[in-house]
């Protein structure tokens, strides 16, 4: 094979990859013995066909077998010839004119190389954020985790049924004045505060006492009609301390539950904090870098933007009833471009960051992440672990944010800081201050970023 360049740059390389006549068709004779050893057909031993035969069956099949071994050892070869570390994106090719048996057959190979670029000195003055948690705040989330699920007490026998209370009954099926055994049944439930589209069922339990009955017909088991007797009912203790509540449910020390408590919403306002940290990190490294990105990886970017534009106008869209009108791709593909450049860039700086300083991201990383989405939503957690169980992408994604996160935390222990302490609150209003433009957005994001529940805190 020939080389030769057609154009060249710092950060890109056409080579034009001339295959001569004869080692195309020593490929293709190779591949055609090699799927000659499989091949069958009627009257011949398998492997014992002869190679004309198999060229009129799969010959066009060795032709695209040949190129594509010919192509991929040329790429390598290529590489090796540019004398380059990296490649910033793989090697993409076109074919100058189509195979005809005793021809050579050319190919354009682009290289794309990633940008030449040293760190410069880090010399950035943040404003960091410590989290400030009040001994009231604590109080308010222990007390409403403590009683997010109430402490059942049997209750006595001339009791009335109310909200909150926990039934147990039994159901009997009844088909002409004869029980039906096999449709019987025995369950408990809880008496919800709001009945929603089960108004029906609930309100029959209302104000009714262990013992009594009543008739329903249940739709969802063939609206077969049963008799429901009332077995036993439970019901919220009343007037227990917060301390005879955390003993109940196995809390020995209550101290220690609260440091607990307090390091969890400590923790959700360090994850808060994170965004205006990042913000000032990379406002600096914007200002302290510029150069020129692969055009391909640009095309990327910018493909993406325009993707999640286009998503959030059709959001916007569905949400308010009102068309929403956009610029052209091109429109907005000029408007974003200094931006998306120096999204690229960045990505570029902070990359080479976790090199030079060998920040990684190992299995452990990744699994702690994906636990820590778990426990903000536990009663999404198969569902979040299947989607990344069966999403390559999504962990790559996830893996990439986690890189992101260890740069620009040690970034920070490299940085000038100025400490200054903040509420939940204070915080927020911070990181609304960062999305002035876009106020819907902010507000938006900033809620997603900063609330939590009393689950998740603990």
């Amino acid at each position: 094979m020939i080389f030769k360049d057609v154009v060249s740059d710092s950060l890109r390389r056409d080579v034009r990859i001339v295959f001569e006549s004869k080692e195309i068709e020593d490929e293709i004779d190779k591949c055609l013995k090699e799927k000659a050893k499989t091949f069958r057909m009627h009257g011949f031993r398998t492997g014992h066909v002869p190679l004309d035969i198999v060229r009129n069956s799969v010959g066009g099949g060795a032709v695209k077998d040949a190129f594509d071994a010919l192509i991929s050892k040329a790429c390598t070869e290529c590489v090796g010839r540019l004398n380059v570390a990296e490649l910033a994106t793989t090697p993409v090719y076109r074919f100058e004119n189509n195979y005809e048996q005793g021809r050579d057959v050319s190919i354009i190979l682009t290289v794309e190389v990633p940008p030449l670029f040293e760190l410069k000195p880090f010399e950035c003055e943040v404003v960091r954020v410590i989290p400030k948690v009040s001994s009231d705040v604590v109080a308010e989330m222990r007390d409403r985790y403590l009683k997010l699920e109430p402490i059942l007490e049997k209750a006595q026998k001339d009791h009335e049924i109310q909200r909150g209370d926990e039934v147990t009954y039994v159901a009997k099926c009844y088909n002409n004045g004869v029980e039906s055994k096999k449709k019987s049944f025995q369950d408990k439930i809880l008496i919800p505060e709001e009945f929603g589209e089960n108004a029906e069922f609930f309100g029959n339990f209302l104000c009714k006492k262990i013992e009594d009955s009543f008739d329903f017909v249940v739709k969802d088991r063939d609206n077969m009609k049963y008799e429901f007797t009332i077995k036993s009912v439970k019901c919220p203790a009343k007037g227990l301390s917060i301390e005879e509540i955390a003993i109940r449910k196995g809390i020995k020390d209550l101290a220690d539950f609260e440091s607990v408590v307090k390091r969890g919403l400590e923790e959700d306002i360090s994850d808060t904090a994170f965004i205006y940290h990042k913000s000032q990190i990379l406002e600096y490294l914007g200002e302290q870098y510029d150069f020129d990105v692969p055009q391909s990886i640009f095309d990327y970017e910018t493909k993406n933007l325009l993707a999640e534009i286009k998503r959030d106008a059709a959001e916007e869209e569905r949400r308010t009833g009102q068309k929403q009108k956009l610029d052209s791709d091109e429109e907005l593909a000029a408007e974003y471009a200094d931006i998306i450049k120096k999204r690229v860039i960045l990505g570029y700086v902070l990359n080479r960051f976790a090199k030079e300083k060998n920040i990684g991201v190992s299995q452990h990383d990744v699994q702690s992440a994906i636990m820590k989405e778990i426990n903000k939503a536990p009663h999404l957690a198969d569902k979040i672990a299947n989607f990344y169980a069966n999403n390559p992408d999504a962990v790559a994604y996830k893996k990439a944010e986690i890189i992101e996160r260890k740069v620009v935390d040690f970034l920070m222990t490299q940085a000038k800081t100025n400490d200054v302490e903040k509420t939940k609150e204070e915080l927020g209003e911070l990181v609304r201050n960062l999305f002035e433009e876009d106020e819907d957005a902010a507000a938006s994001s900033v809620d997603e970023e900063i609330s939590y529940s009393a689950e998740a805190v603990v």
